[in-house]
C-alpha cells in the first residue's frame, strides 16, 4: 500500500491559543485564592499535614472537569480512558 503523502494538521490562532492559555492561568489563580481563603497556604513549595488533611476533607476545594492523576503513585498502575466532543466554532467549548 502507498504512504499517504498527506499529514493531517490543525492549525489553531494565536488568539485562540491565548485564550486557553488565560482561562487556565485565571482557573489556577482561582483556585490557588481558594485555597488560601480555607487556610491552606503551604510554606515554600510544600504543606504542612495539617494543611493536607483540611485540604482532603473540604468540600469547597473542588478541580473541576479535572483528568489526571493527583496524589502518590507509587507502586500504582493507572489505567485512564478519555473522550471529549469538541464541535467546530465552538471555542468557549475547547478552553
Amino acid at each position: 500500500m502507498p504512504e499517504d503523502p498527506f499529514q493531517p494538521a490543525l492549525f489553531v490562532g494565536a488568539n485562540s491559543v491565548y485564550g486557553i492559555l488565560g482561562t487556565v492561568r485565571n482557573t489556577v489563580l482561582e483556585w490557588a485564592l481558594r485555597l488560601e481563603h480555607e487556610g491552606i497556604v503551604g510554606e515554600g513549595l510544600s504543606f504542612s499535614a495539617e494543611e493536607k488533611k483540611k485540604a482532603k476533607e473540604n468540600p469547597n476545594i473542588n478541580i473541576q472537569h479535572f483528568q489526571g492523576i493527583i496524589g502518590n503513585l507509587s507502586d500504582s498502575f493507572i489505567s485512564q480512558d478519555f473522550g471529549t466532543h469538541i464541535h467546530v466554532g465552538d471555542l468557549d467549548g475547547l478552553s
